[in-house]
């Protein structure tokens, strides 16, 4: 686990993404939201490897799943669909909502 300050630069903290990305001892990563007023989302976003991306918000990745291609599914996304269809829960013609907490 990588952990920094809040105080960190963006240039700092796509650093540390570029080693991640770079390193084959690591197969995938997230990068926890929110990020400090400092960080811009995009950059990071973009930043992070779409074959090591776990959370999904890199713009390749969330249009595979919106397309219904295959790709890595995030574990919260997967956990909700294995939800769904354990309980049989018909999503077609809904429009289901997640919400998650920044705070």
């Amino acid at each position: 686990m990588v952990s920094l300050p809040n105080t960190k630069s963006e240039t700092e903290l796509l650093s540390e993404i570029k080693k991640l990305t770079d390193s084959s001892d690591i197969d995938r990563f997230i990068v926890r939201l929110p990020f400090p007023k400092q960080i811009d989302m995009r950059k990071v976003v973009i930043a992070v490897d779409t074959n090591k991306n776990i959370s999904g918000f890199h713009p390749i990745n969330f249009r595979k799943m919106a397309l219904d291609l295959s790709t890595f599914i995030p574990a919260i996304f997967f956990g909700i669909l294995e939800l769904m269809d354990g309980y049989r829960i018909v999503s077609q013609e809904k429009h289901p909502v997640v919400n998650r907490s920044f705070s």
